[in-house]
């Protein structure tokens, strides 16, 4: 596997010039530009998930999947996971699928977000008094309701016009 000191050194610039180029940031030429994304290319380079964590954002969102028999065989969930993933794919994120299962949803939820696999969570299937939203709000971790959010809760959330 390639590494951005390779892709550098075949681009003959600094990997600081690489990150520039493959995050849109900085001030790059465009022939620069185009050198280092075909030194990427002839190396098949793709930029480490670990390495990118270590800065703080994995570029994955968390979709936790309540623990509902049958419920990815539900046609309008498939749409909303197309969609979804759609559009943050459109932006540069990943979704990462996590199911309850038997655990604690809101364990669960805590657990996967401080793992610093996902910059944030997307959590379905509301509940009215959803422990998930709950127990992310107090840990002040990022976090959106798909659906109304619980009434003791200062959860950020978005309506499915249905």
């Amino acid at each position: 596997m390639a590494t951005i000191k390779q892709v550098a050194e075949l681009a003959d610039v600094s990997t600081a010039t690489v990150s520039y180029v493959l995050n849109g940031t900085g001030s790059v030429t465009a022939a620069t530009r185009q050198r280092v994304l075909d030194a990427v290319a002839q190396l098949n380079y793709q930029p480490s998930h670990a390495a990118r964590s270590m800065r703080g954002r994995s570029h994955t969102l968390g979709l936790v999947l309540p623990a509902q028999p049958g419920r990815l065989a539900d046609p309008a969930l498939a749409d909303m996971l197309a969609g979804l993933t759609d559009a943050a794919a459109a932006r540069g994120y990943y979704v990462l699928l996590a199911h309850v299962g038997d655990q604690d949803g809101a364990e669960v939820c805590l657990q996967l977000a401080r793992t610093g696999r996902v910059d944030g969570l997307l959590l379905l299937d509301m509940l009215v008094d959803d422990a998930r939203a709950l127990a992310l709000g107090a840990a002040g971790l990022p976090h959106v309701c798909i659906g109304p959010p619980p009434a003791a809760s200062a959860s950020p959330f978005v309506m499915i016009d249905g």
